[in-house]
C-alpha cells in the first residue's frame, strides 16, 4: 500500500504542526480537519477510555468521511498525586467536573473547574494544575501517545503508543510546545517540554517515540 497522503484526525493546529515536523520529511503529505472541513460539520465524539480506542475513533471518523486511510493520535499527561487524571481527558480538563474526571480516573481526589470566556484552554488547564498540586510532594507524570493508521474501510493497519516520564514543575516555563509542555519536565532535566527545541523535543517526546514506530512501519510497507 503507497502512502502519499494522510488525514489526520485534529483540528489542534500545534499538534498538526509537530506531525508534520515529524512526518512529512519522511515525503508524507499530511491534511488537517481544518483544512478539509472548515465549517466543522464532522463531529467526532473522543469517549473513548484509552488513548488507544480514542485515536480508533478519530481515524476511523476520517477514514469514513474521506474514503481514505486516516490516522488518528490521542495523547494526554497522566499525573500520579490526581489518580492518573487528566490522562485521556487531558484537553477538557480545566472546565471538568468532580464526578467526570472520577468516572475514568476513580482515584482523582478532587479540584475545581475553570470556566473562563474567551480564555485559552491550554492556559486554564495548566492552572488547574498547578493548583491542585499547590504543596503536593508528589510531581510525578508521564506524558502518552497514541496512533492509529486505518485504511478507508476503518480496518486497522498500524497502532502504537509512546510515552515519557517525568515532574510537574511549580510554575510555568518556557513559551514552545503547547499543551502541559510549560509544566512537564522530562525525567532527569530541569527543563520543560516548553523550553526545548523543537527537534530536541521530537527526538525524546511521547509523540516522537510513538511516530518513529510508525515510521519505520510506513518504511517496511511502502519502501
Amino acid at each position: 500500500m503507497s502512502f502519499g497522503r494522510l488525514i489526520v484526525a485534529t483540528r489542534n493546529p500545534a499538534k498538526l504542526r509537530e506531525l508534520r515536523e515529524l512526518l512529512e520529511p519522511r515525503g508524507l503529505e499530511l491534511l488537517g480537519l481544518n483544512e478539509l472541513d472548515p465549517d466543522g460539520a464532522l463531529r467526532i465524539v473522543e469517549n473513548g477510555r484509552t488513548f488507544r480506542d480514542n485515536a480508533l475513533i478519530k481515524a476511523r471518523a476520517v477514514a469514513g468521511a474521506f474514503g481514505v486511510p486516516g490516522l488518528g493520535e490521542d495523547s494526554g499527561l497522566s499525573v500520579a498525586a490526581l489518580g492518573g487524571a487528566p490522562g485521556v481527558l487531558s484537553a477538557r480538563y480545566h472546565g471538568l467536573t468532580d464526578a467526570e474526571l472520577r468516572r475514568v480516573h476513580p482515584g482523582y481526589p478532587g479540584g475545581r473547574r475553570l470556566r473562563v470566556p474567551g480564555a485559552e484552554a491550554d492556559a486554564l488547564n495548566n492552572t488547574r494544575l498547578l493548583a491542585e498540586l499547590e504543596g503536593v510532594a508528589d510531581r510525578r507524570a508521564h506524558y502518552t501517545c497514541a496512533l492509529a493508521l486505518v485504511d478507508a474501510a476503518g480496518g486497522i493497519l498500524f497502532s502504537t503508543r509512546g510515552e515519557v516520564q517525568g515532574l510537574i514543575g511549580d510554575r510555568r516555563r518556557g513559551d514552545g510546545g503547547f499543551g502541559y509542555d510549560p509544566l512537564f519536565h522530562p525525567a532527569g532535566d530541569e527543563r520543560t517540554f516548553a523550553q526545548y527545541r523543537p527537534e530536541e523535543k521530537h527526538a525524546v517526546s511521547h509523540r516522537g517515540r510513538a511516530l518513529a514506530r510508525l515510521t519505520t512501519y510506513l518504511r517496511e510497507v511502502a519502501p
